[in-house]
């Protein structure tokens, strides 16, 4: 079961908002959040600057709030209509792309490349940025060290400043940089906010030398007392972890044996009974430890449980 702390959310989202310009991303479903529940708690804390990875979700968005700022992050259809109907900023990273949306009087962010090699331009289009369809300037972080990040701000805003155009930087990572351009971010909203527990659906006792999953990944090497627990490698589990553990009633229990699609093992005792409540992320495992329980990253180990 998923827990979702709307209260965290919405203090994570204030907690930026109460000193600098925000653009919240809330692309592929709000990271799997959903899109309108995340997009109306950001509503009611006066964000207005949302950014997306798919023209369904603006059209979403827009339906939504009509008077939303909305940047689309994903590839832009040629449907020159749709984006004027539902006023639909799009990402640029090319000349064709600008010269393509401009004819059709298109609103338009630049995305600058300040070192990822992903998308945008090595430098600044100078003989494109100062049209009045182009309304803004961005870019992303590749790092997570600090002092690289806030030279990429003050570098970029350097480059920047002299157009009179929104210029944003992306990457929760940013957060500390340089606060004179708008930040956009989606993964630090939902910092603290998530909770993973299951239950135990069945016990067993196994004899020395038994073994447990897929693999006889663990042998018994005594009489030994074992929970199945409903969560499994299709709720953000590493199918191989090693050295992950779980809270039941307080207490910390050991998991064993390779991870079966929708359930584990778990190495118990006396005092956990059928139908306990089993803790995977919450009051006593972060998100950080859940993470490198699951050989993952903070960021991946989030989007791999919502999704």
């Amino acid at each position: 079961m998923i827990l979702i702390d709307k209260d965290q959310i919405r203090r994570n989202i204030m907690s930026i908002k109460g000193t600098r310009d925000l653009i919240l991303v809330v692309k592929d479903n709000a990271y799997g959040f959903g899109l309108t529940k995340i997009a109306k708690i950001a509503y009611e804390c006066g964000v207005n600057k949302f950014a997306v990875i798919s023209i369904m979700e603006a059209i979403v968005l827009r339906k939504a709030y009509k008077d939303v700022f909305i940047l689309l992050l994903g590839v832009a259809p040629k449907s020159f209509q749709v984006l004027k109907d539902y006023n639909i900023t799009v990402s640029i990273s090319s000349l064709d792309e600008f010269y393509l949306f401009d004819k059709n009087d298109i609103k338009m962010h630049i995305k600058l490349d300040m070192g990822m090699n992903r998308f945008g331009f090595k430098k600044m289009p100078k003989d494109i940025v100062k049209s009045n369809n182009v309304t803004g300037i961005y870019m992303h972080s590749y790092s997570t060290n600090e002092r690289i990040n806030n030279k990429l701000a003050k570098s970029f805003y350097n480059m920047c400043s002299d157009y009179n155009k929104l210029m944003h930087i992306g990457g929760s990572v940013m957060i500390d940089a340089m606060s004179s351009c708008t930040l956009r971010i989606g993964y630090y909203i939902y910092k603290d906010s998530v909770s993973l527990y299951g239950k135990i659906i069945a016990i067993k006792e196994i004899e020395k030398g038994e073994a447990v999953g897929y693999e006889s990944f663990f042998v018994a090497s005594q009489r030994t007392r074992i929970g199945i627990c409903n969560i499994g490698y299709a709720h953000g589990l590493a199918r191989d972890q090693t050295n992950a553990f779980v809270y039941i009633n307080g207490r910390k229990y050991q998991i064993i044996g390779n991870k079966c699609m929708d359930c584990c093992f778990i190495l118990i005792d006396e005092n956990v009974d059928l139908n306990n409540e089993v803790e995977f992320l919450g009051k006593n495992i972060s998100l950080i430890k859940f993470a490198k329980m699951n050989n993952k990253n903070s960021y991946e180990a989030l989007i791999q449980i919502m999704r």
